[in-house]
């Protein structure tokens, strides 16, 4: 008896080691995964919408502005590249986290007319597989991809410990802080914060030009014929496809198929969508067709993170459009939810604080700069590169000392500055008389900066000291080693927000020149 009762204790013990190795040894995709994981954080019945599909609807829709501007509960359980499969196996765990509250499901439709190859590589389907719960649904979507590709290796993505042995060299803190609590950030509910920046090579003259390619072609006709349109068609996307809207009709889920904004879409592109459509009976919302297109509003300059994909400030504009499209045709079909709301006062509060960080990056103007800082959840490094002494006016001079940065308000001429404002507060300044270089050296520890000889803490939230530097030739901002200042002429800004643990912003303004703003 007791020979059996060690024999199940050690089987016990090496299934919990097995599993704990297997969560640390998985592989990690950073922000752009949690979006996924963060659904079972949810409370059971508090999503009546819920987004499936890849990246560009994972930066477009906003289930917070959807929330405060039409009061729908939404999630979004996007994910790179996500292949419609992973999208039907997602959609089965969302069933059965939210049976009584899922009114709509919205499908991004990308997939179907992308014949690259790219959404039929595995090493897509094993990225969405790797964040999804341990299921019937998981094993059931992993068998499914292991009967398409002969290479996939079944076994080792049930266990990642036998296939992501090599990882142990590349683990750092995050991997071993997500096997003790699990936690992901959901404040956003799904929508991924990495759309913050702006298209690196926007410049003033494109602004409000962006269109798609032949969006003036695309109408609502189908000019191609059947066999055309089902030839175009990637064919597992369409069975997957298929397969979910069955699926939702089923369980009594409405569809509505969509495409977002896109540089790259064509009227064939969307004949195909509406030949799918119309022959499955669902709703079709083509954000690329002219009417909708130019309602939209959406500018290159400001709107988008690359070609592909808007930014956060694009987002918004996207939700706009969709959460007043959702309350026209779907309102009468949304169940109510049965828990608290999922949306606290805390997330709506960091999904205010993305929207000053992402208008924080695309302000052009020194003043409204120097007033957008001045606040309690930011730190701010400044280092000048150069004469800046003849660019500050006296209204300028004002609100620097209004955040307490005197020093650089009556900077003299051909003198070096450094400084570091803290929760709305200036705690360090220097100035140094021609051809000499300011310094000033610290820790940034949790919040809190420590100047001059403070100590060395390795918990720190950059893991290392400050290192800021100011001279003729350079502006030096190194935090962790890195110099993140863009080193150009005119006054240097690195902006760290706390809540968000990120740097926020870098930049360089020039205030003889209009726009202030010289860096991208």
């Amino acid at each position: 008896m007791r020979c059996v009762g060690r024999v199940l204790l050690f089987c016990i013990l090496s299934g919990v080691m097995l599993s704990l190795l297997s969560t640390l040894l998985k592989p990690s995709f950073g922000d752009e995964g949690e979006s996924v994981r963060g659904m079972y954080q949810q409370e059971k019945n508090s999503a009546q919408v819920v987004c499936f599909g890849a990246s560009t609807l994972l930066r477009s829709f906003s289930p917070d502005y959807l929330f405060e501007h039409e009061g729908i509960y939404a999630y979004n359980n996007c994910s790179p590249n996500q292949p419609t499969m992973a999208s039907y196996y997602l959609l089965k765990d969302t069933l059965e986290l939210h049976p009584k509250s899922l009114s709509l499901i919205i499908l991004d439709m990308a997939p179907l007319v992308r014949n690259d190859g790219k959404f039929d590589s595995f090493a897509w389907f094993e990225r969405a597989a790797v964040n999804m719960r341990f299921s019937i649904n998981k094993l059931a979507f992993m068998w499914d991809i292991s009967r398409s590709y002969s290479d996939y290796n079944l076994l080792g993505h049930v266990l990642p410990v036998l296939s992501y042995h090599s990882r142990w060299d590349q683990l750092e803190e995050d991997d071993f802080k997500q096997v003790v609590d699990g936690k992901v950030d959901t404040s956003m509910h799904g929508q991924c914060l990495g759309g913050i920046s702006f298209i690196s090579n926007r410049s003033q003259g494109n602004a409000g030009k962006y269109t798609a390619n032949n969006v003036e072609s695309i109408t609502n006709r189908l000019d191609y014929s059947e066999e055309e349109l089902r030839a175009y068609q990637n064919e597992l996307c369409a069975e997957y496809a298929s397969k979910i809207i069955a699926l939702c009709k089923e369980s009594g889920v409405q569809v509505l198929l969509l495409k977002t904004p896109s540089s790259a879409w064509t009227d064939k592109d969307h004949d195909c969508l509406t030949s799918f459509a119309q022959e499955h009976e669902v709703d079709l919302l083509d954000m690329n067709i002219p009417e909708v297109w130019h309602q939209l509003g959406l500018s290159y300059d400001d709107d988008y993170r690359d070609s592909k994909h808007v930014n956060f400030l694009g987002s918004l504009k996207v939700t706009d459009y969709v959460g007043k499209y959702l309350t026209e045709h779907f309102a009468s079909i949304l169940k109510p939810i049965e828990t608290a709301s999922p949306f606290s006062d805390e997330d709506l509060n960091t999904f205010h604080n993305a929207i000053e960080s992402a208008s924080l990056r695309r302000c052009t103007d020194l003043k409204s700069y120097l007033a957008m800082i001045n606040r309690q959840r930011l730190t701010v490094f400044v280092s000048t590169k150069g004469d800046v002494a003849q660019s500050i006016d006296l209204e300028t001079k004002q609100l620097m000392e209004q955040l307490g940065m005197k020093k650089l308000a009556s900077i003299g001429s051909n003198e070096s500055y450094v400084g570091v404002l803290n929760r709305g507060q200036c705690v360090g300044e220097q100035t140094r008389k021609p051809h000499k270089t300011a310094t000033i050296n610290g820790t940034y520890e949790h919040g809190v900066v420590h100047l001059g000889n403070a100590r060395m803490q390795k918990d720190a939230v950059f893991n290392n000291a400050l290192d800021i530097s100011s001279s003729a030739e350079e502006a030096v901002i190194k935090v962790n080693g890195k110099n993140r200042s863009v080193n150009m002429n005119g006054i240097n800004f690195v902006v760290y927000d706390e809540e968000q643990e990120a740097v926020v912003d870098t930049s360089c303004f020039d205030a003889t020149k209009a726009p202030n703003r010289i860096s991208n």
